[in-house]
């Protein structure tokens, strides 16, 4: 391993899109093997890849708050389990930034895991994760694929990139949000080949599930880009972005908020609790279900 210092820019944003740019002065361990990786993270060092590097065997689990940049290339993991995984985040005091430095942006971190449930990044115990840029993405063929896992009470800030599943098989779902998790998406794109873009589910009356999208692209093949249905306790903030579908832009979990003022909608939207609308361009039909609320 290699440590080197590198200027980095990094893109804060803030709920009224005021993105600030910063010069920091990070300090990178370079690393180009599994090990070299997996020593790195666990003494809390930010890493930055030079290769390729492909686990068939191994879990990389980070408990500590880094930097990883990605630097145009892929890092591909298959834990061999009943929930395969490539990456697990844990703990609520860690923060896990992801960058990707690259001219092309073409750095990836993905599983081509078949399993059963395989997850890419499955964030666990209050922790966090941020993405700049680069892409996290799902290439096996399972069943049901996460691109993003998020347990109880995490939270995921994407300000740019990609996070996809590109396959068309049935349950899969680009980010899953379980309740009391935080996600909030101020830019890049959210796509899924079949299921639910970012399916959220029940919140509770002490952990509501918060969901805010203020820019960049959601879009599902198959089902709904955002979908609460059947959800309770669940609070949805939509100020700017494209929610696009084949099949349906939103569906309202009942026993839920939701406050739209901006973005655009490319297909039907369902509602079924209070909701508050200000603004935003809607390109096709609203459902009114149960106690829904104008």
């Amino acid at each position: 391993m290699k440590k080197v210092v590198f200027m980095v820019v990094a893109f804060l944003s803030a709920f009224c899109f005021n993105f600030g740019v910063n010069a920091e002065e990070i300090t990178y361990t370079e690393v180009g093997t599994f090990d070299a990786l997996k020593t790195a993270t666990q003494n809390g060092e930010n890493v930055k890849l030079t290769a390729d590097i492909t686990v068939s065997d191994s879990v990389l689990t980070i408990d500590k708050s880094i930097v990883i940049d990605l630097n145009g290339y892929t890092y591909s993991g298959n834990e061999p389990s009943n929930i395969n995984t490539a990456i697990v985040i844990t703990g609520e005091d860690t923060e896990v930034t992801i960058n990707d430095s690259s001219a092309s942006k073409s750095g990836v971190i993905a599983s081509a895991d078949s399993g059963t449930q395989p997850r890419v990044i499955s964030l666990e115990s209050g922790a966090s994760l941020i993405l700049n840029d680069g892409s996290i993405k799902a290439n096996g063929s399972a069943l049901a694929y996460f691109a993003v896992y998020m347990s109880n009470n995490t939270s995921f800030v994407m300000n740019g990139g990609l996070v996809e599943i590109p396959t068309t098989t049935n349950g899969s779902m680009a980010v899953k949000v379980l309740a009391g998790a935080s996600f909030t998406m101020n830019g890049g794109k959210v796509s899924c080949g079949f299921g639910n873009a970012i399916s959220i589910n029940n919140g509770s009356s002490t952990a509501r599930t918060s969901i805010l999208i203020n820019a960049g692209e959601v879009y599902s093949a198959g089902r709904a880009a955002i979908s609460g249905a059947y959800g309770f306790y669940q609070d949805v903030t939509i100020t700017g972005g494209a929610i696009n579908s084949d099949s349906a832009s939103l569906t309202q979990g009942s026993n839920s908020t939701l406050v739209i003022s901006g973005g655009e909608f490319g297909a039907d939207v369902t509602l079924n609790g209070t909701t508050t609308i200000t603004g935003g361009v809607f390109n096709s039909s609203f459902t009114q279900k149960g106690t829904a609320e104008i």
